[in-house]
């Protein structure tokens, strides 16, 4: 570590940066699966792959905000 950092700062920015690549994560995994394979579109698959695949993708989502919310209190 560099002289003057201090450890608060750096754990800081190292959540910053988690929540950030977390994020990206799911968005490029979601609009990959969603809009490359096509599970988003009921007119490639049937309609239950694609409640499936919303469904999936909704609770992604509520456990991402779940992971962020619980690393905004750590400190």
């Amino acid at each position: 570590m560099e002289q003057g950092w201090d450890p608060e700062i750096s754990r800081f920015f190292v959540r910053i940066i988690n929540a950030i690549a977390w994020t990206l994560i799911w968005m490029i995994a979601s609009a990959t699966f969603g809009f490359y394979f096509g599970l988003a579109f009921p007119e490639r698959f049937p309609l239950w792959i694609c409640l499936i695949y919303y469904a999936v993708v909704a609770i992604a989502l509520a456990a991402l905000i779940r992971y962020l919310s619980k690393l905004r209190q750590l400190r």
